[in-house]
């Protein structure tokens, strides 16, 4: 996890050129390159390296240094695709610290030339971070001794910005400290056996493995977040530890009403997690238990260890006295009344329904009923009134140790700050 929003690494080539001695007086020939970024990988950044020149000479690229700020590096790959000459020497990594600013450095020499019209170079380096916008922001691309040649950027602009994944995260994976070189665990994440619909991994295909993304900002704001596309119903529980001011505002909206990963984050002071019966603290979504039928006005309830599922080791959690919230699939209801007699030893439990701005939907039995961690907006709020009354909130604040850690419960991709 790195260390600002848009990390900055600049990037230095020496390139050694073999060319015919020019007569005195020859013109400069101007060389240029391209460079582009990837990641298809967890921590890992692909950097591709293309000599891109026009015009007469033969220079080559053999040799390049890259240097990044605001993360480390653990080990490189070299390109396969070229060869290495008798001179090569193992690619040469440092990671420092100067002025409380990360500096990584990888050299590659001697490698097979890079040829003008030639296939890229590409150095995959496998970083001990991960974040939003990691950012290449400057190149510096250097001739072999005696040359008068110059070589510039070209097809790209500075700064080139990659997206790095901290890993892959299933269903039921618990205290997973998300990489950071220079804070080791000060994001600690853990995801639900259950999605907040109640699909769970006790069935083959269901609750898929997501990839998730920390970024920290050095203005001490956060961001989590996971492709929606992918589970949007997928639900984490966070400990984000930190000497700084306590996270107390949170959002999941931007300024024109949609996601906030699409535009400028709108923060609310961030509401507390509703706490089931029998829990100190809020817990992440679990069954009450299994639906019977849905009556439209009133549901029956399996409170027993929901049997649909016989390989869920965890069983299901007391619901207490109405009124109370529970989820099932997309829909959320409020229970006003809990009958324990006319279908025992079911329940009937007579709902509201929809609330929270979800949509009633009429639900096949077997389901799972879900408690929620998730509370209801008390007000219209934001720059625009993108947070309405009635909503969903979708993140809550579990607990908060002042000038330690605050700990939250996501099912939105939210934002963080003091």
């Amino acid at each position: 996890m790195h260390s600002m929003r848009k990390v900055f690494f600049s990037l230095m080539v020496l390139v050694l050129a073999t060319f015919a001695l020019p007569g005195f007086g020859a013109p400069t020939k101007n060389k240029m390159y391209n460079i582009t970024t990837t990641s298809s990988a967890p921590t890992q950044i692909e950097a591709h390296l293309t000599n891109v020149s026009v015009g007469a000479g033969n220079s080559t690229i053999t040799a390049f240094t890259l240097t990044f700020t605001g993360v480390a590096i653990a080990s490189v790959d070299l390109d396969p695709a070229f060869k290495t000459t008798n001179k090569a020497t193992p690619p040469s990594i440092t990671n420092t610290t100067i002025g409380g600013v990360q500096t990584a450095t990888v050299s590659v020499t001697n490698t097979y030339p890079i040829k003008v019209g030639g296939p890229s170079y590409t150095l995959t380096i496998h970083l001990s971070d991960c974040g939003d916008g990691i950012a290449l922001t400057g190149a510096t691309v250097t001739p072999i001794a005696g040359s008068n040649e110059t070589f510039d950027a070209s097809g790209f602009t500075f700064p080139v910005f990659t997206d790095v994944t901290c890993g892959n995260i299933a269903c039921g994976a618990a205290n997973v400290s998300a990489p950071n070189s220079a804070n080791p665990g000060n994001v600690v994440v853990t995801r639900g056996f259950y999605d907040k619909d109640g699909i769970s991994n006790i069935a083959v295909g269901q609750c898929e493995t997501v990839p998730y993304t920390v970024t920290t900002f050095g203005t001490g704001k956060h961001h989590f977040e996971w492709p929606l596309a992918t589970d949007d119903a997928a639900a984490f529980e966070y400990k984000i530890t930190t000497n700084l001011a306590p996270l107390t505002q949170v959002a999941w909206l931007n300024t024109l009403g949609g996601p906030a990963d699409t535009g400028t984050p709108v923060f609310i002071p961030g509401l507390a997690c509703l706490v089931p019966p029998s829990f100190a603290l809020a817990i992440l979504p679990m069954p009450y238990g299994t639906l019977v039928a849905d009556n439209g006005g009133t549901i029956d309830v399996d409170p027993s260890t929901p049997a649909a599922f016989p390989g869920n080791p965890n069983g299901t959690i007391g619901h207490g006295p109405a009124p109370f919230d529970v989820q099932v699939e997309k829909e959320r209801m409020t229970v006003t009344f809990v009958d324990t007699v006319t279908i025992a030893p079911n329940e009937r439990w007579t709902v509201t329904r929809p609330v929270g701005g979800t949509s009633t939907t009429a639900h096949v039995p077997p389901l799972l009923v879900m408690y929620t961690p998730l509370p209801i907006m008390t007000v219209t709020q934001g720059v625009v009134n993108e947070y309405m009354l009635g909503n969903q909130a979708q993140v809550c604040i579990k607990e908060q140790v002042p000038g330690v850690s605050t700990t939250f419960i996501d099912v939105g991709d939210a934002w963080h700050a003091p």
